[in-house]
């Protein structure tokens, strides 16, 4: 009885790694994969300086992982910090350089996962 005990309580912990691990492997696929072009859709050419309009990069962005991180998490947020690449400062305009995407989730007995990715402008190519 005892043995069949152990294994019934192995095995819920296996599929509750198993979860945990899809979800995790899911997430950062979404991050790492984001197409570069979305991006690249939201610069604009201001005096042949290219910057970023935050605006558009927020409701692209949006638009772009509500389609995709439901599926691997119930309750998300994500968070916009527009920079200066040159000194890291914060850049309160609407026109930045450089933007940190910031993904946090919460995902099965309340483990917070967090991803960030950033995006910069440098000399008129992005990456």
């Amino acid at each position: 009885m005892a043995l069949i005990f152990i294994s019934a309580i192995f095995m819920a912990f296996s599929l509750q790694f198993f979860t945990l691990n899809y979800q995790i492997q899911g997430l950062n696929k979404e991050m790492l994969n984001t197409p570069i072009q979305l991006l690249a859709n939201c610069f604009i050419d201001y005096s042949n300086k290219p910057y970023f309009d935050t605006e558009l990069v927020i409701s692209t962005m949006d638009a772009y992982y509500a389609d995709r991180i439901p599926r691997y998490a119930k309750s998300y947020s994500i968070d916009y910090y527009f920079y200066t690449p040159s000194n890291g400062a914060y850049c309160t305009a609407t026109q930045c350089g450089g933007v940190k995407i910031t993904l946090t989730c919460s995902l099965i007995t309340n483990y917070q996962f967090t991803r960030s990715m950033k995006y910069e402008m440098r000399s008129g190519i992005y990456g």
